[in-house]
């Protein structure tokens, strides 16, 4: 196909094919610098009176309103259709070259000054393919995720005397190896990949990077842990994925399962004002509150009676194993202190004053749980006894028939 040179101001040509000379010939043609790029645009007159003006590559690809026009080869004088086709922005973006002040060579390779490797990013949204020992390795990554998410737009990363002769670099790493050959990093202490410890769950936790983090659970032993996050990995990289082997114990990996065993937890805040375990003031119902492992045990008086809370629900989940307040008598059984606003005299019970009727609800799971409706107060204190024992067994917090105060008839 014939290419005709149209003359710019600035001295520099245009491309286009000859059969489009008949569109660009009434126009008279200037050089319009846009960053890196130059593009070809002439002034126009709409039909109204006002001046406009249209991009050579538009006319030629005969773009409709809303679409874009790609370059391939990035040059925007070159506009003969074998190097224009129609996009939308997040593929143009897509063919986009590596910006000036990038440090690695690579487009989406960036350094990570704190963990000392190279990270590869893709997207307007930045989405994380990992970090590499080299900018290479996270480069081809980059391709990799690039030709699945874009396909012929994206613009990859070209390698030199580094690659394999005779292999294309869209296919030297598998579409998400970019997430699986990485070794641990140096500062993780189990000693297995996607294996660390949560010292508020008291045990080894796995989880797995695939663009985003995904918990796989807790387990007591970091090797349990470990074989979980080799299944996940091979579920989700095949053959390129980096499984865990057995590693030695270590007295750390000792050390961490006693203190799951016994559910030690840090030693007590300085700015603990009760000196219990398991016990804080709450400013806003100003009384002591009890609570064991993130689940609220009640509201009490004094700090002592919160700590024998604490004590008894403690007893109860661990056995002989509970670390237990000292100075506090043991009880299964203790009766918390109620809300000074609360007018029935039973926990987890109130006044609905839009239905008229005795409300029901507790706090199960660390969520507030709705339990009914009642006429009677007592009715419904037996309503939260259920629910409570079910939820906590000998653990819970049981009312106890009072007297009808002259606030519940009121009510």
């Amino acid at each position: 196909m014939t290419t005709v040179e149209i003359p710019l101001p600035c001295g520099r040509v245009t491309l286009i094919d000859e059969h489009n000379w008949c569109l660009a010939e009434p126009y008279a043609w200037y050089a319009l610098t846009s960053k890196k790029t130059i593009y070809v645009r002439a002034n126009t007159r709409k039909a109204d009176g006002r001046r406009g003006h249209i991009m050579l590559h538009r006319l030629v690809a005969d773009a409709p309103a809303g679409v874009q026009v790609d370059h391939i080869n990035h040059d925007g004088r070159d506009n003969r259709e074998a190097n224009l086709r129609l996009c939308n922005n997040m593929q143009n973006s897509a063919n986009r070259r590596t910006f000036v002040n990038n440090r690695s060579g690579y487009k989406g390779v960036s350094w990570g000054e704190r963990e000392r490797k190279w990270f590869a990013h893709i997207g307007g949204d930045r989405r994380s393919l990992g970090c590499f020992a080299t900018a290479w390795e996270a480069a081809q990554a980059y391709n990799a995720a690039a030709i699945e998410r874009w396909g012929e737009f994206a613009q990859l990363n070209v390698f030199g005397e580094e690659v394999e002769a005779g292999r294309d670099p869209r296919f030297l790493i598998a579409t998400r190896i970019a997430y699986a050959d990485q070794t641990p990093r140096s500062n993780n202490t189990s000693g297995y990949k996607g294996v660390s410890w949560d010292i508020t769950k008291n045990g080894w936790v796995a989880q797995i990077n695939a663009g985003r983090h995904s918990s796989l659970g807790v387990f007591a032993d970091p090797w349990e842990a470990a074989q979980a996050y080799n299944v996940a990995a091979r579920a989700t990289f095949g053959e390129f994925a980096w499984l865990n082997e057995r590693q030695p114990e270590t007295d750390y990996h000792r050390a961490m399962a006693e203190a799951a065993r016994l559910n030690r937890a840090p030693r007590l805040r300085v700015d603990n004002s009760s000196g219990y375990r398991g016990v804080s003031w709450h400013s806003g119902h100003k009384l002591w509150t009890a609570s064991v492992q993130g689940r609220h045990l009640g509201s009490f008086d004094t700090a002592p009676e919160a700590a024998q809370a604490y004590n008894a629900a403690a007893f109860a989940l661990w056995g002989d194993d509970a670390q237990l307040n000292e100075g506090v008598p043991h009880s299964p059984i203790v009766q918390k202190a109620l809300i000074r606003s609360n007018t029935s005299g039973y926990r987890g019970v109130s006044w609905h004053k839009r239905t008229g009727k005795w409300a029901v609800s507790a706090k199960i799971g660390g969520r507030q749980k709705h339990l009914g409706l009642f006429d009677d107060p007592w009715e419904a204190a037996q309503a939260y006894n259920v629910a409570a024992r079910a939820a906590f067994g000998e653990a819970a917090y049981i009312n106890e028939r009072l007297p009808e105060s002259a606030e519940q008839v009121s009510a």
